[in-house]
């Protein structure tokens, strides 16, 4: 394995001991994470997995993906702090990780601490230790970014229409 790969990798091992260092220990905080977690508890109790429901309610006020990682998780983790946390973890950590290809794809090696200089910002971090819909939209908006990067920088058109391709299936996961 060439040194290159090598940087990648410990770069996605930091930002995940990162994104999962403060993860289950703390209770949920105020409304929205209880709610959240509601939701997704409620999907996992109802089995009603379309429509994302409150007090056994339809609640259409957030897309549903992030209910769906909530979900998923609680239903092979348990229903615990951990649990509820951990999409949003691993989405800031994927997401840092695309910050760092995106760096790479435009300034080459050096461009991968992009991803390290997002991980260790305020907001960002701060944002994956709580449940909001907002890192999941994130993660899909950069990946968008890091596609269109990819195709505008493609030498053949062909490969530039792959990347243009995936960058509408990440805008259309986002939203």
């Amino acid at each position: 394995m060439d040194s290159f790969v090598a940087r990648r990798y410990l770069l996605l091992a930091f930002l995940l001991v990162l994104a999962l260092v403060f993860q289950g220990s703390r209770g949920l905080y105020d409304r929205d994470e209880t709610r959240y977690a509601e939701v997704a508890r409620e999907m996992l109790v109802s089995g009603e997995y379309l429509i994302p429901q409150r007090d056994f309610r339809p609640h259409l006020t957030k897309p549903p993906l992030t209910y769906w990682a909530l979900a998923a998780s609680m239903k092979i983790l348990g229903q615990n702090e951990w649990a509820v946390r951990l999409p949003n973890a691993l989405a800031f950590a994927l997401t840092a990780f695309v910050v760092g290809l995106i760096g790479e794809a435009l300034w080459g090696r050096r461009g991968l601490w992009a991803g390290v200089i997002y991980a260790t910002s305020l907001f960002p971090f701060a944002a994956a230790n709580i449940v909001t819909t907002d890192t999941l939209l994130v993660l899909w908006e950069t990946a968008a970014a890091w596609a269109f990067v990819k195709g505008y920088l493609s030498q053949r058109a062909e490969r530039a229409r792959v990347w243009f391709n995936l960058m509408w299936f990440f805008w259309g996961w986002g939203f």
